[in-house]
């Protein structure tokens, strides 16, 4: 159960926030512009994920612990290619 809480949710929910907004992922400015939009929903999840294992509502185990591992260094990289891409259009 660890890759579907950690894997396959989060990759349905960013899906989810694509075929909501359209985003086009034709080129990695889309990609950025739907991961950013895609940030609070997964931390969301996380720490729903996280309650749910602090009330023994689902085993406790690495769940919380790996979703987070990969989340807070992929949401700063996210951060900063949002930035980069906003910036350089700013410039021209």
């Amino acid at each position: 159960m660890l890759y579907v809480y950690t894997i396959l949710i989060p990759l349905v929910i960013v899906f989810v926030v694509q075929r909501l907004s359209r985003y086009s992922i034709s080129n990695i400015k889309g990609i950025a512009g739907l991961l950013f939009k895609s940030l609070p929903y997964l931390y969301g999840y996380g720490f729903l994920l996280y309650y749910l294992e602090s009330e023994k509502f689902i085993p406790p185990g690495w769940n919380t612990y790996s979703l987070f591992f990969f989340l807070v260094p992929g949401s700063l990289i996210i951060l900063f290619l949002k930035a980069y891409f906003h910036f350089r259009e700013r410039k021209q």
